[in-house]
């Protein structure tokens, strides 16, 4: 479910090795290097940022247990920025080098991935902006979701070429969030200013609840 830029951070540590991180240093001191220095958005301002939830990933070891609070964040409805929150990789730096390659901005974990592509343009309803400015960040003074709770009720959605299972021909196929398992067959849902068409069958392996965007 979590996207690729994981994948990203490595490829570029290997290919750009000035934005490597530092030898191993206390956990305090962890976020403290930065590979833009004229950037004037600091780590601390960027986690500050983040509700208090998200902002306990900050500390924890990469890997199993960082990776499944990240996961179930997203799904409760927080903006989860895979490659920093999951990947642990440096705010700073991260978002630094997606402006250098033209990024404006990425998925967040629960959206499809960009598969390669450069996103440029407006922000798209529930992505992450890519910027280095502070006023970007402000700070988070409520602990709660980024985005509206509504979100839950239509999860990840992947791009679709065929035909679905009850003959219609989507463009794209969306996973029922948490909250969206109460919905009638061909309900209309907005969510983030984006309107979905529930589709809602039952067959023998039970029921099946998947959401489609419409104009």
């Amino acid at each position: 479910m979590l996207n690729l830029f994981r994948v990203l951070v490595v490829a570029l540590a290997l290919i750009a090795p000035a934005i490597a991180q530092p030898a191993p240093q206390p956990a305090a001191q962890a976020h403290a290097w930065n590979c833009f220095p004229e950037a004037q958005l600091t780590a601390d301002i960027y986690w500050a940022a983040q509700p208090k939830p998200v902002r306990e990933l900050r500390n924890m070891p990469s890997g199993g247990a960082r990776d499944t609070l990240a996961l179930q964040l997203a799904t409760q409805g927080f903006l989860i920025d895979d490659a920093i929150h999951a990947g642990n990789a440096d705010p700073v730096c991260m978002n630094g080098l997606r402006k250098q390659m033209g990024f404006t901005w990425v998925p967040s974990a629960l959206q499809a991935p960009g598969n390669g592509a450069i996103l440029t343009g407006p922000v798209p309803p529930g992505a992450i902006k890519v910027s280095l400015d502070p006023r970007d960040y402000p700070p988070a003074d409520l602990p709660g979701p980024a985005i509206a709770t509504s979100l839950n009720r239509v999860g990840r959605c992947v791009p679709s070429t065929g035909f679905a299972v009850d003959g219609s021909e989507p463009t794209a196929i969306c996973a029922a969030g948490p909250t969206g398992q109460n919905v009638s067959n061909r309900e209309i849902v907005t969510q983030d200013g984006v309107r979905y068409k529930a589709h809602v069958s039952v067959g023998l392996m039970g029921k099946t609840i998947w959401f489609e965007p419409v104009q």
